[in-house]
């Protein structure tokens, strides 16, 4: 039918009038085009066509106003017009009968309905013209009624036409409800996925709710997960639904099956995995999905699921399992972080850092077990206090680093006298404690802790020395000394210090006529009665630095007895006070005092300044801090969040309830919490996220260690880190150096307090130093608005060497720095921006650490350096294995060249701005994600 018909298209769109053109041209039409209305009727009056097919909306004359012309122009009414519409308002269908279109058709269409149309029209046209009767119709849309003549068989065209409009938008609209409703049910298996995902805790948690929600997507019969061990081989972590068995399942991956060459992808592929032999033969499965969870350049993981009735995956089904992996990916990792800082932060606060002996923590934790099994054997056992006679004077004499050495040697002594039921502990300093779980009787005790004394007087080994050290040592028993842990050891210590008060390189089994020792004690206990009546009690106050501004932030209010002219430290009364109940008036005088004196200076120069006060254990535990807090606010009239209570964390493990309710109430009222000596006690992350902290405190020991020692370094960085994630301000204790400061500054750290900033003072040394600490400020942070200069840093003891590498570069326009030893190494890397080391491969470190050794350390606590080895060429196996390992960017041979040297300098220094680029857009990202979610609220 449409073999030589002639069609006029009116269409404004080149393109689309390009496409119709050429679809009616294969079915053998003639077709003339116009641009819009106008010139459609131009070509009519140039030649009459068969059959018009109008654009509505278009320039200079819209489809309607074409239609209503030529259907009133008796030459060309007889003309069928087929309209092109979008039909979103029966207005349109209205407009068109009342101009007089034969037919409609709705954009887009599809080419069988629009040539379908057209036969229509040209086939039924001589009909049309012999049926052709006027017929009025009236028809009320929108409140308004409209009058329309049209032609009986036009009506009705319209009507049929409007009629297949209406059934395919309406199948259109229904097959679009169900891709939106299979969209949203994925959309929403993503959302719960990643919601539940970042409810779990522990990495088996997070397995375990992966597969759980992958169990519940449409159709999925059963899905398993493989884990990266140690060595990247995979194993099977987790399966969940019907599944054949755990050795099944495992032999798909270690019989070959294609997802091991996933595992190799460096792009996070899907793919659906045809015919796995161990599924087909012990499941029948012919297909399975596989996809890798990556996280950064590892796969950690593999993800595989099952479909019910063993269908393929297609490309669009992988989609999701690929979103799936990616937050499985995100949440895994974050759990294995988290676990691990777990796990350092329990080894932390079980077991003594130098030693790797239980602690005193953990002790106490022994001689409860001990307890149990001696009452459930019906048998003593025995409690040994292990004092060194005199190792303040040799540790003091030769240094710490010996003395440590000392220390080593005699834990190791001690471990060999005892039995694999026995236990060794240190309590810190030069003290150890020994339970002897099957050892009971002043004879057979006096015996075996006599021959320890003997084996602690052989020589040691110290460097150049062997010195010969003695030991006292204090004995009790238990049930005759007493039933708990905490009598046990008080006893403990008193028979040490007679040991002791003996002569030295004694023994000593404790025995309750010890009155000596309980009359000094219930001496020191009236001392502090009558030292608190009298106003001996002093306060000191320590400033804090703001890392980020430079500024003053605040004090910490630390309680001192001043007796008989002595400055006592809280370590020699608190501990006495808390047994004798006067730790209560002790934190009532030291609130005051704090709050009274922080609004004196904070009506001065100083408004914003915070106090941070430690807190006694009871008062948290019992609640009497609160009404403490609310009358002494009310009396000094200083508002609430400027007073930061310092909490321990043994307070949070013996009555965490009791603990939470107070903490809260104090929240409530607006006073902050911090955490006090962070990483020294049990330092649960559920027990910090339990309770509403502010801010945590790093303790002095991770920061002694921050500058030189690797792990210190990881572990303050993590501490920081973990901060952030809560939200809470973190601290520095005892901060003693410049490079300590500027290494905690880089990690992030809020705010430092120590000897280097200021000591604790007086109130009246604090005003003085109140007086210059703007001077202070402006000089101490004046470097940190200059841009660093490139910085390279030459490591090496032979100072010729030194002198020859600076000459060579000394017009390259770089800042050298040199240093001929690891320390002085690490101390200008924490003090100065360096970019680039250059260290000696043969610089002998320590015994057993040679320059590329350090190397590798600092790649460890200084990330962000280049660096580089200068070798000789019979070392080079072991610099190939240093660069692989990215420990090393380049290495120079000696003698080297001149221009070589210099490329190699600038590629490093080219490499360290790609590393800084990295870094800064890396926190730009962080940062604008932390805008768009809001911070977490505590």
């Amino acid at each position: 039918m449409l073999l030589n018909a002639t069609i006029l298209v009116v269409e404004d769109s080149q393109t689309q009038a390009i496409q119709l053109q050429a679809l009616l041209e294969q079915h053998g039409c003639k077709v003339q085009r116009a641009s819009d209305g106008e010139q459609g009727l131009q070509r009519v009056k140039q030649q009459v066509p068969d059959l018009i097919i109008s654009d509505v909306v278009m320039p200079t004359m819209d489809g309607y106003t074409l239609c209503h012309q030529l259907k009133n122009d008796p030459a060309t009414q007889h003309i069928p017009i087929l309209l092109v519409t979008t039909l979103t308002d029966p207005a349109d269908v209205l407009k068109g009968l009342m101009c007089g279109a034969d037919n409609f058709i709705t954009k887009p269409y599809e080419e069988r309905y629009l040539l379908s149309r057209i036969n229509y029209l040209l086939a039924n046209f001589a009909l049309h013209e012999q049926r052709r009767s006027s017929l009025k119709m009236q028809l009320v849309l929108n409140g308004k009624l409209h009058v329309i003549n049209a032609a009986q068989q036009q009506i009705l065209d319209l009507l049929i036409s409007t009629y297949e409009e209406g059934v395919r938008l309406n199948q259109d609209l229904a097959a679009k409800h169900q891709e939106l409703q299979q969209s949203y049910r994925l959309l929403r298996g993503l959302f719960d996925f990643t919601n539940q995902l970042s409810e779990s805790g522990s990495e088996s948690q997070v397995l375990r709710t992966a597969l759980e929600q992958v169990r519940s997507l449409p159709e999925v019969m059963g899905a398993w997960l493989y884990a990266a061990d140690e060595e990247s081989k995979m194993q099977l972590a987790g399966q969940g639904g019907t599944l054949p068995s755990a050795i099944v399942l495992q032999r798909c991956y270690d019989a070959g099956c294609s997802c091991q060459q996933l595992q190799q992808s460096a792009s996070p592929l899907a793919v659906d995995i045809d015919g796995c032999q161990a599924l087909l033969d012990d499941f029948e499965q012919q297909h399975h999905a596989c996809v890798p969870v990556r996280l950064g350049d590892n796969t950690i993981g593999l993800l595989n699921v099952v479909r019910a009735g063993g269908a393929a995956w297609s490309a669009a089904d992988l989609e999701p399992l690929k979103a799936f992996s990616q937050q499985l990916a995100v949440a895994w990792g974050r759990a294995s972080m988290l676990q691990q800082l777990q796990a350092k932060l329990e080894q932390q606060a079980n077991f003594d850092e130098l030693t790797a002996l239980p602690n005193r923590s953990l002790l106490q934790d022994r001689i409860q077990q001990a307890i149990v099994q001696a009452q459930h054997k019906k048998h003593g056992f025995t409690l040994a206090l292990i004092d060194l006679d005199n190792f303040k004077n040799i540790n003091e004499s030769v240094g710490h680093q010996v003395g440590d050495q000392l220390l080593l040697q005699v834990a190791e002594r001690l471990k060999q006298s005892i039995s694999d039921v026995d236990t060794v502990s240190r309590l810190g300093g030069d003290e150890f404690v020994l339970v002897l779980a099957e050892q009971h009787g002043t004879t057979a005790v006096s015996g075996v802790l006599r021959e320890i004394l003997t084996l602690l007087n052989q020589p040691y080994q110290l460097e150049e020395m062997t010195p010969i050290v003695t030991a006292s040592i204090g004995y009790c028993f238990y049930p005759e000394d007493g039933t708990d842990a905490t009598t046990l050891l008080k006893h403990l210590d008193t028979a040490m210090y007679q040991a002791k008060n003996n002569g030295r390189n004694q023994l000593h089994g404790y025995s309750s006529d010890l009155s000596d020792v309980l009359a000094e004690r219930m001496k020191l206990e009236q001392q502090l009665r009558l030292g608190i009546e009298q106003d001996e009690l002093e306060l000191h106050y320590q400033p804090q630095l703001d890392l980020h501004s430079g500024k003053l932030k605040g004090f910490e209010a630390l309680v001192r007895w001043r007796h008989k002219d002595e400055l006592r430290s809280p370590l020699s009364f608190i501990p006495l006070a808390e047994e004798c109940g006067l730790i209560s008036r002790i934190d009532a005088w030291v609130l005051q005092q704090a709050c009274q004196q922080l609004v004196s200076w904070q009506q001065s120069d100083w408004p914003d300044a915070t106090m941070s006060v430690n807190v006694s254990a009871g008062s948290i535990e019992d609640g009497s801090c609160i009404d403490l807090v609310k009358q002494t606010l009310a009396s000094t009239g200083l508002v609430a969040h400027f007073l930061k209570l310092e909490v321990t964390e043994s307070v949070l493990m013996r009555k965490p309830d009791d603990a939470a309710r107070t903490m809260k109430a104090l929240r409530k009222m607006g006073v902050e919490l911090s955490i006090d000596d962070f990483g020294t006690g049990y330092s649960s992350l559920t027990y910090i996220k339990r309770f509403p902290f502010s801010e945590l405190k790093i303790d002095k020991l991770f920061v002694d260690g921050v500058v030189h020692n690797a792990e210190d370094n990881a572990l303050v960085r993590a501490i920081v880190k973990l901060g952030q994630t809560l939200n809470m301000k973190v601290v520095a204790e005892g901060v003693e150096s410049e490079s300590q400061q500027t290494i905690l500054s880089r990690s992030g750290c809020d705010m430092i307090q120590g000897y280097h900033y200021a000591k604790p003072m007086p109130a009246a040394l604090c005003d003085d130093f109140l007086a210059t600490l703007a001077r202070k400020r402006v000089s101490a942070y004046a470097a940190l608005d200059e841009v660093s200069p490139r910085t390279l840093l030459i490591l090496d003891d032979d100072e010729n060497l030194l002198k020859a590498l600076n000459r060579q570069l000394r017009h390259e326009g770089y800042r050298i720095l040199t240093a001929s030893n690891a320390e002085q190494a690490l101390e200008l890397l924490s003090l100065h921006q360096v970019q680039v080391v250059l260290a000696e491969h043969q610089l002998q470190v320590s015994d057993t650490m040679n320059g590329l050794d350090f190397l590798r350390q600092i790649k460890l606590i200084h990330s962000d350096t280049v660096r580089i080895v200068l070798s000789g060429n019979t070392e080079l196996k072991a610099v190939f294995k240093a660069v692989n390992d990215g420990a090393v960017f380049r290495f120079l041979t000696k003698p080297w060249d001149k221009e070589h040297l210099n490329q190699v300098l600038k590629q490093a220094f080219h490499e360290s701005d790609l590393l800084a680029e990295n870094h800064a857009m890396r926190a730009q990202l962080e940062r604008l994600q932390a805008e768009g979610k809001g911070a977490p609220s505590r």
